[in-house]
């Protein structure tokens, strides 16, 4: 009998059996080593137990919170990731990995979502960083941001519509790992982010000229292409100061 299979007649607080939680966690394992590339010997015996309810079966383990959303015929695994993770290959920022899998949760394809917003209710700026994994593991990056207000759009850009570095459509780690820290410092505590960058565009500039992003992401760029080490030493002073 598949996992589908095993999984699809299950209730709110259905008892699972020891034998199907191990195989379940055995195939968590190998989905979180084959996209994030970490694997630890002891992992499986980080797990809480699985816990089901009607087409949804949840668990949770050092790294990240797991849903599987039992579907007609695959399984989709959502790993809501915790925090700060000693990640090799996952993107930078990367914050909910949803994999669609087989009967048997073997991995068929992914997505990794980032998102990342500051402003108010009344107006709100939103970064969306969209990741895409094939069946042969080749990532397709996606960015994009929103200005909105009480919910309702007001602006929209897809970077791969626009004049602006294509760097932002790789993924470089090398080059996302300080874009992200820098976009988090500036979002959640802009008093320390513009004490050290007050040559970016403010928040007000941001949510009311669509251009003020884009100069946001150019400056980034121009930043990390003239000195990697200055603004390496720049990101430390942030920490520095939030200390």
């Amino acid at each position: 009998m598949t996992i589908l299979d095993e999984l699809k007649p299950l209730r709110y607080s259905t008892p699972i059996s020891e034998s199907l939680q191990a195989r379940i966690q055995s195939k968590l394992i190998t989905l979180f080593h084959q996209l994030c590339h970490v694997y630890e010997e002891n992992m499986s015996y980080e797990f809480e137990d699985i816990v089901s309810s009607v087409n949804t079966i949840n668990t949770m383990f050092k790294y990240a919170v797991i849903e599987m959303n039992v579907n007609e015929d695959n399984i989709e695994v959502v790993f809501y990731l915790r925090g700060q993770q000693p990640m090799n290959k996952i993107p930078a920022g990367s914050q909910v990995l949803s994999i669609i899998t087989d009967e048997n949760m073997h991995y068929e394809s992914a997505k990794i979502k980032s998102s990342f917003l500051f402003g108010a209710s009344i107006k709100r700026g939103t970064i969306n960083l969209d990741r895409k994994v094939s069946s042969n593991f080749v990532v397709t990056t996606a960015l994009s941001y929103d200005i909105s207000s009480y919910e309702e759009p007001l602006y929209h850009f897809n970077l791969r519509d626009e004049n602006l570095p294509k760097i932002y459509l790789g993924n470089d780690n090398n080059f996302y790992i300080p874009f992200v820290k820098m976009i988090q410092y500036c979002f959640h505590h802009p008093e320390v982010f513009y004490s050290v960058f007050d040559e970016y565009p403010s928040h007000q500039d941001m949510l009311t000229d669509e251009n003020e992003f884009k100069n946001f992401l150019r400056t980034y760029n121009n930043d990390y292409k003239r000195s990697k080490k200055l603004l390496k030493s720049k990101i430390t002073l942030l920490d520095m100061q939030a200390i």
